[in-house]
């Protein structure tokens, strides 16, 4: 599962649409692996990306500071859907 997201992340960060499109692949993927939670831990100046499977927060990837600014992005898009 980590390479599988970590992979994805990294394909679709050269996309024009990257930060929503990184943003819903991490949130399908946290659904069909029916995790409860998604976090996402500031580690140095990357993110750490944890899904919370059966009660126990499990590392899932871990995103480059090169990426940590696109996927801040898209975290904040998602925020303004959802108060919107």
């Amino acid at each position: 599962m980590a390479g599988d997201i970590a992979g994805r992340i990294a394909q679709l960060a050269s996309t024009d649409k990257a930060p929503s499109a990184i943003v819903d692949a991490i949130l399908r993927e946290a659904v069909r692996a029916r995790a409860s939670d998604v976090h996402f831990e500031p580690v140095g100046s990357g993110l750490d990306i944890r899904f919370r499977l059966d009660g126990v927060l499990v590392s899932v990837a871990a995103v480059p500071p090169e990426l940590r600014t696109i996927l801040d992005m898209g975290n904040s898009i998602l925020m303004a859907q959802v108060f919107a």
